[in-house]
C-alpha cells in the first residue's frame, strides 16, 4: 500500500536553504528523500527502501523488492544526475555508482546524462512545498520553491517545479522518469518534462529483459504530452470553471513499438490534458487557485483517497499522482 508523505505532516523533516544552484539544495533533497522511504518520520513509516551510500555529492538507494539501485549525483552548477544499476560496487570519485548496468538516460555508452535541476529544492519555509507517494517498489516525488510565493502559472520558471518518478512501473520494469537529456550542469538549467522527449533512464530493455548498459533506447509515453511529440497544451494561464465530472486512466510507455507497462500512482484525464499549471487545474478541481506554497494540496475527488496536482515543465499536460491503490 503506497503511503503520502508532505512538507505539513507533523515530523516532516523541515529543511531550506535560500542559496540557489547550491549543493545546500542537494542535501536538502537527500533529508526528505531518507526521511521518507528508508526511516519515516513522526507517525508516517517509511516505504521500505535501503539507503546504500552517500556522500556529499551522491545517495544511491535500493528498492524494498530489490530489482534496482538508483544513484543521484550531484555537479556544482545546480544539476543532479540519475543513475540505475543492477548491482552495487561502490561509487567512483565523480559520486557515481558503480555496477551492472550502470546506466544515465538514453543514449548509447551513456552519452547523454538524464538530468534534473535543483536550483531551488526547498527555499524556505513560506514559498516552497514538496509531497511524495511511495511503497517499497516506486515513489513519485514532486517539488516547486521560489524565492516568492508565486502563482502556479507560466510566472514560475520550467527549472523550478519537478516531478520524477523512480522505481518499478506495473511490469516490474525499473526505471526513472522526469527531468530532460542533457549534459549541462550550469545554473540548474535542466526542465522537469515528463513524457516523450523526458529524462528517463530504464534498467533493462523491456523488450528483450537484457541490461541497457551501454545501449540505447527509443521510447514514448502514452497520455503525457510534452512538445516532443503532441506539442504544447494551452491554458495560456486562463482560470476554469469546475469540472462537472472527470475521466481518469493510467499512463502508460513504449520502448520503440514494443509496450512495456503503465506508471505506478500515475492518474492520467482527458479533462487535465490541455491544461498545463497547477493554478488553473486547481481551480477546475478545487474552486481555488495554486501558489507554490499550495503545490502539495490534497484533493478529494470523493473515492476516499488522496490526490495531487504533478508540478513540472509548463510544456506538459497535467496529470495526478495518487495512493488509490488502482493505480499501483
Amino acid at each position: 500500500m503506497a503511503t503520502v508523505y508532505h512538507r505539513d505532516q507533523a515530523g516532516a523533516p523541515a529543511v531550506y536553504s535560500t542559496s540557489a544552484y547550491d549543493v545546500a539544495q542537494f542535501t536538502n533533497f537527500k533529508e526528505v528523500l531518507k526521511a521518507c522511504l528508508v526511516f519515516g518520520y513522526g507517525a508516517t513509516p517509511a516505504a521500505g527502501w535501503v539507503l546504500i551510500a552517500e556522500g556529499t555529492n551522491h545517495i544511491v538507494l535500493r528498492n524494498g523488492s530489490h530489482s534496482g539501485y538508483v544513484c543521484f549525483t550531484w555537479y556544482t552548477g545546480g544539476v543532479m544526475r540519475v543513475w540505475v544499476a543492477d548491482t552495487f560496487d561502490g561509487v567512483d570519485g565523480a559520486g557515481v555508482i558503480i555496477g551492472a548496468g550502470r546506466k544515465t538516460g538514453i543514449a548509447a555508452n551513456n552519452g547523454t546524462a538524464h538530468a534534473i535541476s535543483l536550483t531551488y529544492f526547498s527555499y524556505s519555509a513560506t514559498t516552497s512545498s514538496w509531497y511524495m507517494v511511495a511503497d517499497e517498489r516506486t515513489f513519485i516525488f514532486s517539488w516547486v520553491a521560489n524565492s516568492s510565493v508565486t502563482p502556479m502559472t507560466s510566472s514560475v520558471p520550467t527549472n523550478f517545479p519537478f516531478t520524477i518518478y523512480v522505481g518499478e512501473d506495473t511490469q516490474e520494469n525499473f526505471i526513472a522518469v522526469g527531468g530532460q537529456l542533457t549534459n549541462t550542469v550550469l545554473n540548474g538549467d535542466a526542465t522537469c518534462y515528463f513524457g516523450s522527449g523526458c529524462g528517463l533512464t530504464s534498467l533493462r530493455n523491456p523488450s528483450t529483459g537484457l541490461l541497457v548498459d551501454t545501449g540505447s533506447l527509443s521510447f514514448k509515453i502514452a497520455g503525457i504530452a510534452t512538445t516532443a511529440n503532441t506539442g504544447i497544451p494551452s491554458d495560456n494561464d486562463t482560470p476554469i470553471s469546475l469540472f462537472s465530472q472527470l475521466t481518469m486512466g493510467r499512463a502508460g510507455w513504449y520502448v520503440s513499438n514494443y509496450y512495456c507497462g503503465q506508471f505506478r500512482g500515475i492518474a492520467v484525464s482527458p479533462e487535465l490534458f490541455v491544461l498545463r499549471h497547477g493554478d488553473a487545474a486547481s481551480s477546475a478541481l478545487s474552486g481555488l487557485g495554486m501558489n507554490t506554497r499550495e503545490a502539495a494540496r490534497i484533493f478529494d475527488l470523493g473515492d476516499g483517497h488522496n490526490y495531487f496536482l504533478r508540478p513540472g515543465s509548463v510544456f506538459n499536460s497535467m496529470f495526478l499522482v495518487t495512493d488509490n491503490p488502482g493505480y499501483w
